[in-house]
């Protein structure tokens, strides 16, 4: 939790197919990040894990995560595109919690295949 809370320098983040939780506020008030994949393993993104990262533009999600909590993606009014590892299917049934409207109203790319 509160791992990288307004690390205003982050850009961007690489998180490993290891990590199986994103804590809530980890990257809290990130201003500046444009850029995150999540790994295969993660299976939680916490509460308001991404809060406030207003410059996150684009997102990888690994076909592992099977809950997003609330507020995770709050406030994050540049995101526009995410990446999915699994199918629509898949999607479907992850439990996302309320306060990820720009989430769930980003462009979803089922079938993502990383580089």
């Amino acid at each position: 939790s509160s791992a990288f809370h307004s690390c205003d320098n982050l850009t961007t983040v690489v998180i490993g197919d290891g990590v199986q939780t994103i804590g809530s506020f980890a990257f809290y008030n990130c201003d500046n990040l444009t850029s995150v994949v999540i790994g295969n393993g993660v299976q939680t993104i916490g509460n308001q894990a991404f809060y406030d990262c207003t410059s996150l533009a684009s997102l990888v999600i690994g076909d592992g995560v099977q809950t997003i909590e609330s507020y995770a993606f709050y406030n994050c009014g540049s995101l526009t595109d995410v990446y999915y590892v699994g199918s629509e299917e898949e999607w479907g049934d992850i439990s996302i919690s309320y306060g990820n409207d720009k989430l769930k109203n980003a462009n979803i790319h089922y079938d993502y295949v990383a580089n």
